[in-house]
């Protein structure tokens, strides 16, 4: 999905990423330092990265906890990762 879904390579999302959003759903929320060491890229690149996630609303700051970041669920997204279910 990473590597095909228009909405993600126009934002410029990197192949290594789908690794930390797995891990984000699973967990249900990450610190945001660990999220950004789960995508694995240098540290300033992986903010970046970050970024463009809270921009398409897949990811977003926890509201309870300003050091932490908690996946959404954008129905495009939604749609993309349950097909075929």
């Amino acid at each position: 999905m990473f590597k095909t879904n228009p909405q993600l390579l126009n934002a410029g999302v990197r192949a290594k990423t789908p690794q930390a959003v797995l891990a984000l759903l699973v967990q249900g929320w990450l610190p945001e330092d660990e999220f950004k060491s789960f995508i694995g890229l240098p540290p300033q690149v992986a903010s970046d990265e970050l970024d463009r996630l809270r921009h398409l609303g897949v990811v977003a700051n926890s509201q309870d906890f300003a050091d932490r970041v908690e996946p959404r669920l954008p129905r495009w997204f939604a749609e993309e990762i349950l097909r075929g279910l």
